[in-house]
């Protein structure tokens, strides 16, 4: 499977329920999870290659590292196998089910509902106009919006843009490290794979659903993008796992491309993007359309 049931599919990693109280000491730890989340972020960009001054580490052994390969495609295995049995149905299910309008609005919503994580990535990579344009479309699709069924703000030159803790950190000049294939959340690196441990946790709507005791709003959240994402990709997933002499090579090859892309504004579109235009290749859990992200290249630091 391309991308599992999560990153590729806008899912991610799915954070861990939590059953706590209001106030007392539980609640007092709940507070403390974001920094525990950034410490063990930073730990994990450790195994990453970190920028060589003297140009020691080559930008193509960074962009096609794989030493995993072999439990990576025992796990790429595993996911292409839920996906048959599990997700590819669902998706089929949710298109025959649902009408266009419905599907547009319930994504909508849940683009809406990233914008405040994707406002904290651009305030930490300082990008100050693009925080600003975060905020008031947040702001107008939630208010005039209807909690963001209807895309007010693109009729006022607001575009929706999406954002992550990986790009955070490589923003922050951190290497990607070696490639990943997760259980579930699918194609990542070392340091996305850290962004997801983030995400995670710190997502500000996922603290208030948590807050609110409304834990299961999380998974009905990364379900409902996974769902839309599939469903919008049937037939371009099916055509490229059945002319793919190595699926698994050749996703491997589009993640790369795809955040190759996302991480360097100088950069064309990768050749061969053959996915919705409205995603990213592939998009973190639970967003959907990314533009070119800024150039973070810097002297001889690896910029995947």
């Amino acid at each position: 499977m391309p991308r599992g049931f999560g990153r590729m599919l806008g899912m991610g990693g799915l954070p861990a329920a939590e059953s706590t109280t209001a106030g007392g000491p539980v609640a007092g730890k709940r507070s403390g999870v974001p920094a525990r989340a950034v410490v063990l972020a930073c730990l994990l960009c450790l195994a990453a290659p970190l920028p060589s001054a003297a140009g020691e580490e080559t930008q193509e052994e960074t962009s096609y590292s794989d030493p995993l390969e072999p439990l990576n495609r025992m796990v790429f295995a595993f996911n292409e196998m839920l996906d048959t049995i599990v997700l590819r149905p669902a998706a089929f299910v949710y298109g025959k089910t649902l009408p266009h309008p419905v599907r547009h609005g319930v994504r909508n919503v849940v683009r809406n509902l990233s914008l405040p994580f994707v406002f904290i990535n651009d305030v930490a990579q300082g990008e100050w106009e693009r925080s600003g344009e975060t905020a008031q479309r947040f702001i107008l699709n939630t208010m005039i919006g209807l909690a963001g069924i209807i895309d007010v703000a693109a009729n006022y030159g607001l575009p929706h843009r999406s954002n992550d803790f990986g790009t955070t950190l490589a923003s922050w000049g951190a290497g990607a490290g070696p490639y990943l294939v997760l259980p579930v959340a699918g194609p990542s690196n070392v340091r996305d794979a850290a962004g997801l441990v983030v995400q995670g946790v710190a997502d500000p709507v996922d603290i208030g659903f948590r807050r609110a005791d409304l834990d299961h709003m999380l998974l009905v959240r990364s379900g409902v993008a996974t769902l839309d994402f599939r469903h919008r990709n049937l037939d371009t997933l099916d055509d490229i796992k059945a002319n793919s002499l190595d699926y698994y090579a050749f996703i491997r090859a589009l993640y790369r491309q795809r955040r190759a892309f996302e991480l360097e504004g100088d950069q064309e579109a990768p050749p061969g993007d053959m996915l919705d235009s409205d995603y990213a290749y592939p998009p973190p859990r639970p967003d959907f359309q990314r533009d070119v992200r800024p150039n973070f290249r810097r002297s001889g630091a690896p910029t995947r």
